[in-house]
């Protein structure tokens, strides 16, 4: 309909302001949208009346030509005589009656849409955004936004101000992570009560004193009749009265304590400190004769090294010994140097027994250096993977998936081949057909086929191409290629690693059906396959050197583990062995309950350290075991990896949950390799939490989802880590990628291609920035069949 000629009078009269018409857009502007009434009439619609968001660049990002929409009337403008039209005001806002819907002091979870050099935009619904400052985003901000944040994260934050006038709201994620800081502390406060009740040893209470009594009487009766009563004297006596009292400081609760206890019953004076800043913080007060001090504390505390330059620049004259395991000089290449420079008295190893101890002592008292340790001469030993992976593993059709057979059906496609089929060599020059598409190859043995005297030999073992557009010519060239009839055939080398065990031919029933630029485009292709097979060997390497790559990473927390738990151990039986010379002196203590409770708790600790040192070993070794197929209980997987990673998170100070759904489905595939997987998506979280000044937490879930039919078995792994960048949710599978400083890239790839291996699939179902990543393991209950398992 023509629009009528009304006037600017004629305008105002018909359409009330405030009124709501239908229109057809007519035309899309940078500066808005035309569109045209139903009378002809038309109005426009400027960019900031599109959306409630007041972000709209082009009015194209809103609307779409011949779209019908609701406006409502604005006003006429007087020059151009036509409408103003509002879209957004025509429907309903979304800030009326915000504060039924949020609260200050509510907590929010929002996307970051957009950056401000002030701060970040971040999204709480549609058309409703919020402002989060660069100062409300962390305690220490960083000098850019980007720094910390991208768009398309998610976040949790507080809300502080609401302005309905203004259509403005104010978050902060600083003081949401401070409250949820206090919250843990208070858990945290209130399981350690509930952990640490007094309580008797059973061996203090297990004989009656009266009994005692008696069994004490005939001892002293018989020790009349021994020849040698005599007690050989300590010659510890005169390190005590040179170190009377003694500072340890470790963070290791079992090391700590037990040595402890052996000093003090050596005759010392001991006080303990779980962190190097505790340690500074007591010799500021106290006056200690000897400090032994921890290498290394966890993440977030001061190193013992640190700690130590404090305190000599407090008390230069203080004997302080460092106490530290092989494995943690890799952080600390020149180690024995700095110990040196800064007159650090002397070095321990763990296990630490009681000569050493002696030894360390003694040296510091005689003015001598302590020996320099054999094990000092080459701290970190390096892993060679190329003695136990081999070179080359070739690859099973399994593990092509949907790469090459795109290539092949593109190539098929393009050259109107009747098939296309890629064959492999092995070193005792026996062919398989690896790939084909096309003609079903009905007269070949898939398990193995002596080709040697066929043009597959020529083409794989001396590279020479095969052009042949009918093989009539020279039929004894082909007499013993028959797995199908062709009369035209094409065959090109396929290069990877600098290698040809694989050839692509093409065949053809007509005579003369390949052309030159057949040729030309099977020559592309073959470049185009040498590199997928390229990647795929790759992968199949790093899976296989997956088992050495995992007691690499973990090597090193073992051997500091063991190194504790020996040490604790050697601390107890020395305690043992003062206290049966004691008894033996004097016969009547053991009638004193706290002296058979001390020695309680030291037996308990030993047989405690004793099983967890076998349990630490069984499960270390266990990584690199035999790949076989068969069911799969995936809870019991889930617990033996946290019996492992027990000891790495508590370093990092990490909690790890377990939530497994009673009941949960026995899969069948390869177990081992589902212990990898786990190992490694639980380490890549302790790693990202270990820079965090907080406790972390891993929850690790199972789930049996029975809608899903094709995963319905479903593992999440949920850590309070500072979060993934949404732009990065699929890039941390890559190849090479790491967001850690000193990663190698390697964990979350063989990672996927390990539980692609087995049907299944792994995502990053959520991350919120500065709270945590969820990754979402999800498997079949039947795996595919996995080829190659024990190769």
């Amino acid at each position: 309909m023509e629009q009528e000629k009304l006037s600017l009078i004629e305008l105002e009269q018909r359409y009330n302001r405030g009124a709501v018409h239908r229109a057809k857009v007519q035309l899309l502007r940078s500066f808005g949208a035309i569109v045209v009434l139903s009378d002809g009439t038309k109005g426009i619609i400027r960019n900031r009346e599109l959306s409630w968001d007041n972000e709209i660049e082009h009015s194209g990002e809103a609307l779409s030509l011949g779209q019908y929409v609701e406006v409502m009337v604005l006003g006429v403008e007087p020059q151009q005589q036509r409408l103003n039209l509002s879209l957004r005001q025509a429907r309903r806002d979304p800030w009326k009656e915000i504060g039924l819907r949020y609260r200050p002091e509510q907590v929010i979870l929002g996307k970051v849409v957009r950056l401000r050099e002030s701060g970040a935009i971040i999204e709480l619904e549609p058309a409703i955004e919020s402002f989060v400052s660069l100062s409300e985003i962390c305690s220490s901000p960083p000098e850019k936004i980007d720094d910390i944040l991208w768009v398309g994260d998610w976040v949790e934050a507080i809300i502080t101000r609401i302005d309905e006038e203004e259509r403005r709201v104010e978050l902060s994620i600083r003081k949401h992570l401070s409250n949820l800081q206090r919250q843990q502390e208070a858990v945290a406060s209130r399981v350690y009560l509930q952990s640490h009740q007094p309580g008797l040893s059973l061996l203090g209470e297990a004989i009656k004193p009266e009994q005692l009594r008696t069994l004490l009487h005939l001892y002293t009766e018989q020790k009349k009749d021994s020849k040698d009563d005599s007690v050989t004297s300590n010659s510890h006596d005169a390190l005590v009265e040179q170190f009377p009292r003694i500072l340890i400081a470790d963070d290791y609760a079992s090391f700590r304590d037990s040595l402890r206890r052996l000093l003090i019953r050596l005759g010392h004076q001991v006080e303990v400190a779980e962190s190097a800043e505790k340690a500074v913080s007591l010799c500021a007060e106290k006056d200690f004769s000897l400090v032994l001090m921890d290498l290394e504390f966890r993440p977030g505390h001061q190193d013992g090294l640190e700690a130590t330059r404090q305190l000599l620049a407090m008390n230069p004259s203080l004997p302080i010994i460092i106490v530290t395991a092989t494995s943690r000089f890799r952080g600390h290449p020149h180690l024995v140097e700095e110990i040196q420079a800064m007159g650090i008295r002397g070095l321990l190893m763990k296990p630490v027994d009681l000569s050493s101890l002696d030894h360390a002592m003694t040296a510091i008292i005689t003015g001598q250096d302590q020996e320099k340790p054999e094990s000092l001469a080459n701290p970190v030993t390096s892993v060679n993977l190329s003695s136990e992976v081999p070179h080359h593993l070739p690859l099973s059709q399994g593990d092509m998936g949907n790469w090459l057979r795109r290539e092949l059906a593109d190539l098929q496609r393009l050259t109107e081949a009747q098939a296309c089929v890629l064959f492999h060599m092995s070193p005792t020059r026996e062919v398989r057909v690896f790939a084909n598409i096309g003609t079903p190859l009905t007269r070949y043995d898939e398990s193995k086929y002596n080709l040697q005297a066929t043009p597959i030999d020529e083409v794989i073992r001396h590279g020479v191409q095969v052009y042949d557009p009918d093989i009539s010519g020279n039929p004894r060239k082909y007499q013993y290629l028959n797995i199908l009839n062709f009369s035209s055939c094409i065959g090109v080398p396929v290069r990877s690693f600098d290698r040809t065990e694989y050839g692509l031919f093409l065949f053809h029933a007509q005579k003369g059906h390949f052309k030159e630029e057949h040729l030309r485009l099977a020559t592309s292709s073959s470049a185009m396959l040498g590199a997928i097979i390229a990647r795929k060997e790759t992968e199949r390497i790093f899976q296989r050197a997956q088992p050495l790559i995992l007691e690499a990473q973990l090597s090193s927390q073992v051997i500091h583990e063991l190194g504790n738990r020996l040490g604790g151990m050697l601390s107890n039986v020395a305690t043992l062995a003062h206290d049966q010379k004691e008894i033996i002196a004097e016969p009547e203590k053991i009638i004193d309950p706290r002296f058979r409770n001390e020695m309680g708790v030291c037996l308990q600790d030993i047989e405690k350290d004793g099983q967890a040192m076998s349990n630490i070993i069984h499960l270390y070794l266990g990584l690199a075991r035999t790949e076989t197929q068969g069911s799969v209980n995936v809870n019991e997987v889930i617990q033996r990896v946290i019996r492992l990673l027990q000891p790495t998170a508590e370093e990092h100070q990490v909690r790890i949950v377990d939530k497994l759904e009673e009941g949960l489905p026995i899969t069948f595939g390869v177990e081992v390799r589902l212990e990898q997987v786990f190992v490694n998506i639980a380490l890549n979280a302790i790693q990202h939490m270990s820079p965090s000044h907080q406790d972390g937490k891993l929850v690790i879930q199972t789930e049996f989802a029975r809608r899903n039919s094709h995963f319905p078995l479903q593992i999440r792994f949920t850590d309070t880590g500072p979060g993934i960048h949404g732009q990065l949710f699929e890039r941390v599978f890559e190849l090479g990628f790491s967001t850690l400083s000193e990663g190698t890239g390697l964990g979350l790839f063989i990672t996927r291609g390990l539980i692609e291996s087995m049907g299944g699939k792994i995502t990053v179902e959520k991350s919120t920035m500065f709270i945590g990543t969820t990754f979402l393991v999800e498997l079949p209950l039947v795996v595919p069949s996995f080829q190659g398992a024990a190769s």
